[in-house]
């Protein structure tokens, strides 16, 4: 495995991907899940993500999962999918 394999269409250095205070990280993580952050963000988490995905035998192999979680990323569905799942959680709670 090498990462010419995940296809990156350029090579990121440390500070591409550096976080910041709790406000800083607060959007970063938010443009991650509504798929509208920087390259290097969203190359990272798909990279990761991938490796679950491959790991509990949902792709064949870890490019196969980067291909299938940036997709999903950048598709804002796992946004959308979070959102709902904390709107019904939070309908849930009795104070």
């Amino acid at each position: 495995l090498n990462v010419a394999d995940f296809n990156f269409n350029q090579q990121y250095n440390i500070t591409d991907i550096l976080g910041g205070n709790p406000q800083e990280n607060k959007v970063i993580t938010e443009n991650i899940l509504q798929g509208k952050a920087s390259n290097a963000h969203t190359d990272l988490i798909a990279v990761n993500a991938g490796a679950l995905l491959y790991l509990s035998g949902k792709v064949n192999n870890l490019v196969e999962g980067y291909k299938t979680a940036k997709q999903q990323i950048l598709s804002g569905l796992i946004y959308e999918k979070i959102a709902k799942k904390l709107i019904n959680f939070t309908q849930s709670c009795k104070l």
